[in-house]
């Protein structure tokens, strides 16, 4: 996979450089693609690309998770139910 390296300057005018949190293939930028980059004016090396891995992917994939295990445990208690239900526990 590859992972991104980006420079950027702040608006303080100090330059930055570092590896990015995710990589892909096929790359996702070129070498000198403009991106676009958020960063905290009091910490800049915390910063994030303004894309979809970036910004997205780990909620989209935990909330998934989630949807997944609520799914599955509305099944099982559905069942669970029914079961009862016809053996006049309820």
């Amino acid at each position: 996979s590859y992972t991104p390296v980006v420079r950027f300057e702040t608006a303080a005018g100090q330059t930055m450089e570092e590896k990015g949190r995710f990589g892909t293939n096929p790359p996702e930028f070129k070498v000198d693609d403009k991106i676009r980059v958020f960063y905290k004016d009091s910490n800049p090396k915390d910063w994030i690309i303004d894309s979809f891995w970036d910004l997205y992917f780990l909620p989209v994939m935990f909330g998934g998770f989630a949807a997944g295990l609520l799914l599955a445990a509305t099944i099982t208690a559905a069942a669970t139910m029914r079961r009862a239900k016809n053996a006049n526990y309820i």
